[in-house]
């Protein structure tokens, strides 16, 4: 990022600043001892060494044979301001081996949080580091390359609460800072709720509230990305199960009777925000024949449900999935259930079998970086 080169060339600038304009008083300078012969070469040589990977160990050398040198604290300095550039250096390699196309695997992934962990270590306010890592940790569940759901939830908050601001921390100007919060807290928002859905157990709740906060983010990366939509269909489901699960053990009459219309009360509108959402995948992936499964996935699935909702007919959903292509954040309508009580069997619906995990088609996140 542009804030962290801004970061590295006042090092670098720090770091071939002349003695006398270090902070050190020359007058005490001309009052402490006088160098030996090679004490003052080498200082000599540090001082007209500009290059910076070169001036440390110069700087290391003088500290190891006269630590009680005059210039023992300015050459400290140097050589801790190497270590930390190269710390960055080892993080920002690191970071774009991962998000690189085809770069999301384990060994990238450990490499990442390794460098990153201990970059932020020596540098804790570095929000861009911060974010990266908790997008990589979060990404990292989707195609499985990781399971860690705690670490990418954690990661998720800190984060997060890094991006609260909403005025431009020091370095970064207004409209890319607004850019990368906007983009980033969406992602965060979406990778905290698939954390929700898949760890042991489930909190569907908390998924599908995450979810929904990521999706409402319109100028944010998500909106548009099926899977926030995948996700909470299938959030919706297991609610939708569970319901169904209670509507069939019901004895008939209690079927016929109240409680089966108070349970096919609560089954009902859960339904319809699943069809909606499968609805906004088919919206979204239709003519992306690299996501041809997904949408023939996504369209059976809209189909089940809108039939169970419309007592065996589809007219209608045609009509759904094109209001979803001109704006996948338009809200849920109603869905017209036209004999909710006249199901064959007693049940309130044929549940289909939904898929235990949904995977993102890219190989690697968007690299959204100001």
């Amino acid at each position: 990022m542009k804030k962290f080169g801004f970061l590295l060339l006042t090092l670098s600038l720090c770091l071939t600043t002349p003695l006398w304009a270090s902070g050190y008083s020359t007058t005490a300078l001309a009052q402490a001892a006088t160098p030996s012969e090679e004490e003052g070469a080498l200082y000599k040589t540090i001082y007209e060494t500009q290059a910076l990977d070169q001036k440390a160990p110069l700087c290391q050398e003088l500290i190891t044979k006269f630590p009680q040198s005059q210039y023992a604290p300015y050459c400290k300095k140097q050589v801790d301001r190497f270590e930390l550039t190269k710390l960055y250096a080892k993080y920002q390699e690191a970071e774009k081996a991962f998000f690189a196309a085809g770069g999301a695997n384990d060994g990238n992934l450990k490499a990442l949080i390794s460098a990153g962990d201990t970059w932020i270590a020596k540098s804790p306010t570095d929000i861009g580091a911060t974010v990266r890592i908790a997008t990589a940790t979060g990404f990292a569940l989707v195609p499985g390359i990781s399971k860690d759901y705690g670490r990418a939830y954690a990661d998720a908050e800190k984060a997060l609460k890094a991006l609260e601001p909403t005025a431009a921390p020091t370095g970064w100007k207004p409209d890319l800072w607004a850019k990368f919060r906007t983009d980033n807290a969406s992602l965060l928002l979406q990778y905290q709720g698939l954390v929700k859905l898949r760890q042991t157990p489930a909190d569907i709740d908390s998924a599908l509230s995450l979810l929904t906060k990521s999706s409402e983010m319109k100028d944010g990366l998500t909106v548009k990305d099926p899977n926030t939509y995948l996700w909470r269909a299938e959030a919706n489901s297991t609610i939708y199960a569970k319901l169904n699960d209670e509507y069939k053990a019901l004895p008939d009459d209690d079927k016929r009777g109240d409680k089966g219309k108070e349970q096919l009360a609560k089954i009902y509108p859960v339904g319809e925000k699943i069809a909606h959402d499968y609805a906004r995948v088919v919206a979204l992936t239709s003519g992306k024949p690299e996501l041809k499964a997904v949408n023939d996935g996504a369209k059976e699935d809209a189909e089940t449900y809108y039939k169970i909702l419309m007592d065996g007919k589809t007219t209608g959903l045609d009509a759904l999935y094109a209001r979803y292509q001109g704006d996948v954040s338009a809200p849920n309508t109603p869905i017209h259930v036209e004999a909710p009580a006249t199901v064959a069997n007693g049940d309130a619906t044929k549940t289909p079998v939904k898929p235990t995990t949904t995977t993102k088609t890219v190989t690697a996140p968007v690299r959204k970086r100001p």
